[in-house]
């Protein structure tokens, strides 16, 4: 929300607002700024997905014309290897990987239950929300 445009607007009209007021109706128009952000990540996430697989196609459509030039653009492709593995591949032990992290919720309980650990502790965060009642 543009505070100064805002409130020259409200001061212009006679109308003054308490700072509360003030954070409620720039609180309000940031979700709605939010909500709005997310939905056109969402359109473009879409949009660039669409594109890929266009050009995925689009290469292909190339892919008799390697070494020629089009337009002055030369087609080439590039190769490199992939491992592929089945479903159903076993992993030999010696090329397996262990990631090690936190159980957050059994240190949770623990901690609730009156364990301690170093470098370890519940928060309580308080998050406030707004509910338009109009």
């Amino acid at each position: 929300m543009n505070e100064l445009k805002n409130q020259t607007e409200l001061d212009f009209m006679g109308i003054k607002l308490s700072e509360q007021e003030k954070a409620v109706l720039e609180l309000s128009a940031n979700e709605i700024a939010i909500q709005q952000m997310e939905k056109t990540i969402k359109e473009l996430q879409a949009r660039k997905k669409e594109l890929e697989a266009e050009n995925e196609g689009l290469k292909e459509s190339l892919r008799p014309f390697v070494g020629e030039v089009i337009q002055g653009f030369k087609i080439w492709t590039k190769s490199g290897d992939s491992l592929i593995i089945d479903k159903g591949a076993i992993i030999p032990d010696e090329f397996k990987r262990v990631k090690v992290e936190p159980d957050k919720i059994g240190i949770k309980k623990a901690i609730e239950a009156g364990q301690e650990f170093n470098g370890f502790w519940i928060e309580t965060k308080h998050h406030i929300n707004l509910t338009c009642i109009i």
